[in-house]
């Protein structure tokens, strides 16, 4: 399969190529950096000493703006938006981004934690079932068994929902606080 280079996208007038290789697109470095009015030299420099990024970076063959073909660094896009998160700018366009990385972020990890507090109540709800279905054919020491044990579950869920309420709370305090 021959590789494709094609334009990516115009981004402050100037234009990010792709090539698709391997299953996966490649984008260029350079003309981001031009585009953000950031050094590339730095960057290349900073991604080179990265110890996730340096081994995935690589140099292709792909078509410039006027469809020449050069030598160009390049990430894999699923790398792509990692590196410009952490990259240092006062490039508005850049700090937009970012601002909607850390709310694409903290969505994320909200999401997994109400989830969590979810799958907890799920799971109470689960044993108080169980635990009534127990009492109801509750016989000597077969039930009895059940019963206190079905008890111990039903405590242990009820200290991982407060302590997990605990952390939600701390956690929006946290965002609060530091938002002021």
């Amino acid at each position: 399969m021959k590789p494709e280079s094609k334009k990516f996208l115009e981004f402050n007038g100037k234009t990010i190529s792709l090539l698709y290789r391997d299953g996966q697109y490649w984008i260029a470095i350079r003309p981001i950096c031009q585009a953000l009015n950031v050094r590339y030299a730095w960057q290349y420099k900073m991604l080179k000493k990265h110890p996730i990024l340096a081994d995935v970076l690589y140099v292709h063959i792909m078509r410039d703006t006027k469809n020449r073909l050069q030598k160009m660094v390049a990430l894999p896009e699923k790398y792509i938006y990692g590196w410009l998160f952490q990259i240092k700018s006062k490039n508005p366009d850049l700090l937009q981004y970012q601002y909607e990385c850390f709310e694409i972020i903290y969505n994320h990890f909200h999401g997994s934690i109400t989830g969590r507090r979810n799958d907890l109540i799920r799971k109470k709800v689960e044993v108080v079932t169980r635990k009534t279905k127990a009492l109801l054919s509750l016989n000597a020491h077969e039930g009895y068994t059940t019963l206190n044990n079905l008890e111990a579950e039903e405590r242990k869920l009820n200290r991982e929902l407060r302590k997990l309420d605990q952390d939600i709370l701390e956690e929006q305090l946290s965002i609060f606080n530091s938002k002021q």
